[in-house]
């Protein structure tokens, strides 16, 4: 670690265990950031939100395996439905990035979705490129391939690219209608819109992508000021 480099944001969000010691090899300044005065800077400060959540996805993209970043499913019957009458609100819950958010919290993201019907064959999402939207399978049936071959089905009540919401990295795999598929759509711009006007809900994210990126076996020095 050199001048510029930090180390111990985890501990901003969470009460992480350290994954590593540190110790100064030369005499050194250090700057120190308590939580109250993070917390009050998240809340205030748009910009450190939006960079914050981004830098924890791209974390989160880097250390988990692909078939972890692979749709994940939700409940659903044989015909390609959700079963029972899940709202889009109930849906979100169910999404990991959802999970600390109240029902009015979520049906505020809930009211942000766009419904989009596409029929068998077509790619939704193409492995490699950038995305910034997130999708929650209403109805049908999709395949992911991933360097051409199928790694998996995405039925109804799944969902993906919910870390696209927050980062617009590559997508890991290509995502392909395999029947007529009902989607609902999550933009980037929008889900911000939502951040700005209820801090509280970005502070939840972060505490969850958080969690989610310290439960990763991640080397200690690529969890070190990047």
């Amino acid at each position: 670690l050199g001048a510029g480099d930090f180390f111990g944001e985890l501990g901003l969000l969470i009460p992480a265990r350290r994954n590593a010691t540190v110790r100064a090899r030369t005499q050194m300044k250090l700057g120190v950031l308590a939580v109250r005065e993070f917390q009050a800077l998240v809340q205030s400060v748009p910009q450190l939100r939006s960079a914050l959540l981004a830098s924890v996805a791209r974390r989160i993209r880097a250390a988990e395996a692909p078939d972890v970043l692979l749709p994940q499913a939700g409940a659903r019957n044989g015909n390609g439905v959700p079963n029972g009458k899940a709202t889009t609100a109930d849906l979100l819950r169910r999404v990991s990035l959802f999970v600390a958010c109240s029902s009015k919290e979520a049906a505020r993201i809930a009211r942000l979705a766009s419904e989009r019907t596409v029929p068998a064959g077509t790619s939704v999402v193409t492995e490699g490129e950038p995305g910034d939207d997130f999708y929650v399978v209403a109805e049908g049936l999709l395949s992911a391939t991933v360097n051409g071959a199928k790694v998996g089905s995405i039925t109804a009540g799944s969902f993906f690219g919910e870390l696209a919401l927050l980062d617009p990295g590559p997508r890991v795999a290509t995502v392909t209608a395999e029947l007529p598929t009902r989607l609902l759509t999550i933009s980037a711009s929008g889900f911000r819109q939502v951040l700005d006007e209820h801090p509280a809900v970005a502070g939840k994210i972060a505490k969850t992508l958080a969690i989610r990126l310290a439960a990763l076996d991640v080397d200690p020095l690529t969890a070190i000021g990047q």
